[in-house]
């Protein structure tokens, strides 16, 4: 019983390891594609205030109509990216509650585990104070058989 408890805990520490991996690389390439969408964000943000310039200095309305299609066209990048990282926040906190979720469960489980093995000491003490008074009331019976021989 203490083995198969053992090797238990031992296969949910891997496990549990193994999600703890997992959750960093996630974190690692988040934290990746969150700098490298700042940095887009910010190139095209350049580029929106170039292109506004530009409309502003074009002379012709076919200048014009052009530079705001470039406009738009970056603005629409933006708000993709903008959606991205929404997406990229809900799925933070996602991740986040089943982090948290995962850490009461390995606590209940811990718990749990100190709990049987209380229980497993206590009926162990159980069964020793029962073998011994199972001792003490074969030593008395053997007193007894001898007494009776005696008086026989």
């Amino acid at each position: 019983l203490e083995q198969k408890r053992k090797s238990f805990f031992d296969y949910d520490a891997k496990m549990a390891e193994e999600q703890e991996a997992r959750i960093e690389a996630i974190e690692r390439q988040a934290k990746t594609e969150f700098e490298q969408e700042k940095d887009e964000v910010e190139t095209l943000s350049l580029l929106e205030l170039q292109k506004e310039r530009e409309l502003k200095l074009a002379a012709t309305k076919k200048e014009k109509a052009e530079k705001q299609r470039e406009v738009n066209a970056l603005l629409k990048k933006e708000k993709e990216i903008a959606r991205k990282e929404r997406i990229a926040q809900r799925r933070e906190k996602v991740f986040l509650a089943e982090q948290e979720q995962e850490k009461r469960i390995l606590k209940e489980k811990e718990d749990a585990a100190l709990k049987e093995k209380d229980l497993f000491e206590k009926l162990r003490m159980e069964v020793d104070e029962e073998k011994e008074l199972v001792g003490n009331e074969e030593a008395e019976l053997n007193l007894l058989k001898e007494l009776r021989k005696k008086l026989s």
